[in-house]
């Protein structure tokens, strides 16, 4: 299916391309860490193995108090299912995905305001 607007279906439902950060998606191919470690001297060493697994990554935009139930009911849970809209083939492809820690934070408090916040999702 071509380009149908959104870039992204989190669960079944569309997260708005408005609630992305301006320049701050990106969607790959990236290879996952088999085994990281730092030895004796200090010097930290990471072994990678290829995957095709798929990770994407942007931030929420800022927001107020009164949007934030409903961006925040998008990562309620740490596995979901995502539609994505890849760049390569021009086709949404679907996945199981792991929502990667973050935290909310606040820049203003009166009203409630919340910084931006970075959101990685991993396919597994």
């Amino acid at each position: 299916m071509a380009y149908s607007g959104y870039r992204l279906k989190i669960d079944g439902t569309i997260l708005k391309n408005r609630d992305i950060a301006k320049g701050t998606f990106t969607l790959g191919k990236n290879p996952r860490v088999a085994k990281k470690w730092t030895d004796i001297q200090g010097i930290e060493h990471e072994i990678y193995f290829p995957t095709n697994k798929t990770t994407i990554s942007f931030s929420i935009r800022e927001h107020l108090d009164m949007d934030h139930v409903s961006l925040a009911a998008y990562f309620s849970t740490r596995d979901v299912t995502v539609e994505y809209y890849d760049d390569n083939s021009g086709e949404y492809l679907e996945g199981q995905f792991k929502v990667k820690d973050f935290k909310w934070s606040h820049s203003n408090t009166n009203p409630l305001f919340y910084k931006a916040t970075q959101i990685t999702l991993e396919e597994w």
